[in-house]
């Protein structure tokens, strides 16, 4: 694979809205073509269980590393806190990230692995429970060659599609990791109902 191949493929969205899942999708059909993967997860993120080498959704889809050693498995799913701690196993390997937005070296790895003729994949929110852009994802979007925003349904009315995280409670860290429990992913009417 040559450096001008590389590209830079952002899936965006709230929570709930199947990011992962598509990024998982597109990392699968890439290894069936023949072109080994590496899936990056944030080693913070224990929601669907410890297990290093495999990715689930919030749906419990699941992506474990395919037999094989480092250099023959077809999908690699490694847990990293930083994204150059990576070791690649091939020079054109696809690299699906999840969880883009807590990486703080996100638009440096991206854009090093595209320039090097790598597809990097991957999937974040771009914006925190406030609506703020969130770590580096919107930093990421002027060095892409697509970005696909995802919705899903309003989890308070059930009428819209949702745009937007909101956080239950009164937690005010920018990073706190949950699932249901703590987030909802809501349309813009019922985001603003909820700060009134």
């Amino acid at each position: 694979m040559a450096a001008h191949d590389g590209r830079i493929e952002l899936i965006i969205g709230p929570m709930f809205s199947e990011k992962t899942t598509e990024m998982m999708s597109r990392v699968r059909r890439a290894a069936y073509a023949g072109e080994p993967a590496l899936i990056l997860k944030f080693r913070g993120d224990c929601r669907h269980g410890a297990d290093a080498d495999t990715l689930t959704t919030h749906a419990d889809a699941r992506q474990a590393s395919s037999p094989g050693d480092d250099a023959t498995a077809a999908i690699r799913v490694l847990a990293v806190s930083t994204l150059a701690e990576a070791t690649m196993a091939f020079p054109e390997m696809v690299v699906g990230i999840d969880e883009g937005q807590f990486f703080p070296d996100l638009a440096e790895c991206c854009e090093r692995w595209a320039a090097a003729g790598r597809r990097v994949i991957v999937a974040a929110l771009d914006g925190d429970f406030a609506r703020r852009p969130f770590g580096q994802v919107c930093d990421l979007v002027p060095l892409c060659e697509s970005v696909k925003k995802q919705n899903g349904v309003c989890m308070v009315c059930r009428q819209r599609d949702s745009a937007f995280t909101r956080r239950l409670g009164e937690n005010a860290d920018i990073i706190s990791i949950g699932a249901r429990e703590a987030y909802r992913s809501v349309c813009r009417r019922c985001y603003a109902a909820d700060r009134k």
